[in-house]
């Protein structure tokens, strides 16, 4: 209740009534790893995202209580990666997770990204890999993994990860089928260009980005207006 409340109240910026609840749930939370946990990220993830101090606080004193509980480990790891001198420690967060939970697709995933952005695309892709052997059915490791082929140049690869990701999302917005477009786009598939952006116009015809991706394709294809 009152790690609710504190939550609340820092979303809406009123950070010192916030305070004076979340320290009340985590006095009351003393011996509860898992509350001190929900303390630890109701501090992490405000819209100001100025509170890391506080959270890794928190969220360190949760782990040494519970060493071996995985979601505390990648919440720690994610309030790490927000800072981008700490992708090291977000990585070493997220590897005490898979070895607590060696099935956990979102750990892999997110020892990739962190790989992605130090550039370490080696380590990446064996990241993704591991991940989708642990749990084939995570789609948002699908996503990341198309990302990191893109930045590859290999946009077969890419646009195949995203079409797993797409298949396995709960629904389909317009934005991921844009980017589904683009992809095939970039892959020289210019027939799945064209057929994904004819879906998606049908239903909203002022999506600038795929008016002009699909006049692209049929340049590409020899067919001008």
């Amino acid at each position: 209740c009152y790690a609710g409340l504190g939550n609340l109240l820092l979303n809406t910026k009123d950070t010192a009534t916030a305070k004076t609840n979340l320290d009340k749930a985590l006095s009351l939370a003393s011996k509860d790893a898992i509350a001190v946990m929900i303390v630890g990220e109701a501090w992490a993830f405000t819209p100001e995202k100025k509170f890391n101090h506080k959270a890794l606080e928190v969220l360190n004193k949760s782990v040494q209580m519970n060493a071996k509980n995985a979601t505390s480990q990648i919440i720690l790891g994610d309030v790490y990666a927000l800072d981008p001198d700490k992708g090291g420690n977000a990585i070493t967060s997220y590897e005490h997770a898979v070895e607590i939970n060696p099935s956990s697709a979102k750990g892999f995933m997110k020892i990739g990204i962190i790989y992605v952005r130090a550039r370490n695309y080696d380590e990446a892709g064996k990241a993704f890999d591991r991940g989708i052997a642990a749990d084939p059915n995570f789609g948002p490791i699908y996503r990341e993994q198309a990302e990191y082929y893109s930045l590859n140049r290999k946009y077969t690869e890419a646009a195949a990860a995203y079409k797993k990701y797409l298949d396995l999302a709960e629904e389909t917005t317009e934005d991921m089928l844009t980017r589904y477009a683009q992809l095939h786009f970039l892959s020289k598939d210019y027939d799945n260009t064209i057929t994904i952006t004819n879906q998606v116009l049908a239903k909203d015809s002022s999506n600038a980005i795929l008016k002009r991706l699909i006049a692209y394709a049929y340049f590409e294809k020899g067919k001008y207006p």
